[in-house]
């Protein structure tokens, strides 16, 4: 949002935010349908639960955000239904997120019938080669997921925390 603002390619409105923090979700979750269709059709590509479900975490993101650019334009309190659904999507949605980044994408928890639950430090540090680099990365995801959701539409109580900055 800041460089169609910045580019006078928009004006700064919540439309505006909330539309520039979706595209990237959108465009990521049509990835994620194509990637499930091209393992269906062409069979490559790995399953395709896994690829709806991946797609699961980015319409659930844009579903919250939109949720409260609707409450930031109807409700002035933050008491009421309106905005108390739109939490509540937005808690799903950091949760829905940061679950799956634990589990797939960072493999900081691993899953295994007969040993439970278990923490472990990430066997797929292929990027990171630092393990305090690595927390670091984690820890950065979760704070980056929780504050780039609530700072995407103004009105919110981190309403101005840029999402370009975090995200």
């Amino acid at each position: 949002a800041d460089l169609l603002i910045t580019f006078s390619i928009a004006q700064e409105t919540s439309e505006t935010r909330a539309i520039a923090a979706t595209l990237p979700l959108w465009w990521r979750f049509l990835q994620c349908l194509r990637r499930a269709r091209d393992s269906v059709v062409l069979k490559r590509g790995g399953a395709a639960k896994t690829h709806l479900l991946n797609a699961g975490k980015y319409s659930a993101s844009i579903i919250a955000i939109w949720l409260r650019y609707n409450a930031s334009v109807r409700e002035d309190s933050h008491t009421t239904a309106v905005w108390i659904i739109a939490y509540v999507a937005t808690g799903f949605s950091v949760c829905y997120s940061l679950t799956w980044d634990f589990f797939c994408d960072w493999s900081v928890l691993e899953f295994s019938p007969t040993s439970k639950w278990k923490v472990v430090v990430s066997t797929r540090r292929t990027l990171i080669n630092s393990t305090v680099g690595w927390t670091f990365a984690v820890w950065f995801n979760v704070f980056a997921r929780s504050a780039g959701l609530f700072a995407a539409v103004p009105g919110l109580p981190i309403q101005n925390l840029s999402t370009q900055v975090i995200v």
